[in-house]
């Protein structure tokens, strides 16, 4: 993430494929001298089964076909494993270079799921406040919609607020819209999708926080705990005696987010605000909490490779999309490789052929 904030995009594609020229030559290198390796092996066992007086007579017997079948079937091989890679990697790049975007109807039915989800919040009169990368578009007055390679919209609300009578309100109405909500499984989140979804698809995800208070110690041991001092900035604190403190916190112990626990004056009082048509709210201290997740240049945009590549194998570029476009790229796949794969199998067998038709091997020369 920080190499692609200040490299080219073209620098880091043009390092790609040139990355490809040594795998290649590697490739190219291994079909052409397993073919002198086989021959020896071969050779050597031949004339090592031989009794003595035979192995004079045995230079000019013809060598057994086995490793011409092997290189013939490892050089196919080889040329389409390489062929594919490349097609790929090139097809992967193009959708890099054009943001990861995913299709149209797998943004529209977030954005839906979205303003739905937020209408009945605020119908049951919930607190919630946006965050992660929902929180950063907000911050960079991005809020008409999502960008398009983004894949949900999340929401944080307290425990004390979700209670299950709260839930059973929600569960209801959403499924007056043709909504469903279910919990993952040993997580405190809750995922909403349009029935007949699942998932990964197009959500809308609401994280619980519960309050608890965390003791702060004075000393310099201190740096080992989990809490940083980096959250501590900006914070009031509760002494408790002349060596530690209490700090009031929200927490949410996801393995996926970085900073589990946010000072509650940090939250609270909450920030209203729009966010894709509909009323939510910003946490007080909204830049804080986004520098705290995201780190100093949380204002920069950064799309990866890897989220690219989560993009396509969880099936978003294609959500929904038309058969014909399906085909299109499966059409641009296909004949890409098989283009290259002749290329390819066309050059390794004609060197092979040259090498096959050289100079006679004997046991001297092995």
């Amino acid at each position: 993430n920080i190499m692609e904030g200040w490299i080219p995009s073209w620098f880091i594609s043009l390092n790609w494929f040139l990355a490809c020229i040594p795998c290649i030559a590697f490739f190219h290198y291994i079909i052409l001298h397993t073919n002198i390796l086989l021959r020896c092996i071969t050779t050597t066992t031949s004339s090592s089964s031989l009794p003595s007086h035979d192995k004079t007579s045995h230079h000019h017997h013809h060598h057994h076909p086995q490793h011409y079948i092997i290189i013939h079937h490892l050089t196919k091989l080889t040329a389409l494993s390489i062929s594919i890679t490349l097609v790929l990697g090139i097809a992967l790049e193009i959708y890099y270079l054009n943001k990861c975007p995913n299709s149209l109807p797998f943004r529209t039915t977030t954005h839906e799921t979205a303003t739905t989800a937020l209408g009945i919040l605020n119908d049951l009169s919930v607190p919630h406040w946006l965050m992660f990368g929902n929180l950063l578009f907000a911050l960079r007055n991005r809020t008409e919609s999502i960008p398009s390679s983004d894949t949900d919209v999340d929401v944080a609300v307290l425990s004390s607020d979700f209670h299950p009578a709260v839930f059973q309100s929600l569960e209801e109405r959403l499924n007056e819209r043709n909504y469903g909500i279910r919990k993952a499984a040993g997580r405190e989140l809750y995922q909403i999708t349009k029935r007949g979804i699942t998932l990964p698809g197009p959500r809308f995800d609401i994280w619980v926080y519960s309050e608890a208070d965390v003791r702060i110690a004075s000393s310099s041991s201190s740096s080992s705990q989990a809490l940083s001092l980096q959250l501590m900035e900006d914070t009031t604190l509760t002494s408790t005696s002349t060596s530690t403190s209490t700090l009031r916190v929200v927490q949410n112990l996801d393995y996926t987010i970085r900073d589990p626990k946010l000072p509650i004056d940090r939250v609270f009082p909450l920030r209203p605000i729009r966010y894709l048509n509909a009323s939510t709210s910003l946490p007080n201290r909204a830049e804080t909490v986004a520098r705290m997740e995201y780190g100093a240049n949380y204002m920069t945009p950064v799309t990866t490779r890897l989220e690219c590549a989560q993009n396509v194998t969880n099936g978003y570029c294609f959500y929904d999309v038309h058969i014909k476009w399906k085909g299109a790229f499966l059409g641009f796949v296909i004949s890409g490789v098989c283009g290259l794969y002749r290329i390819l199998i066309g050059r390794l067998s004609g060197q092979q052929r040259q090498q096959s038709s050289g100079k006679k091997w004997d046991d001297r020369e092995v």
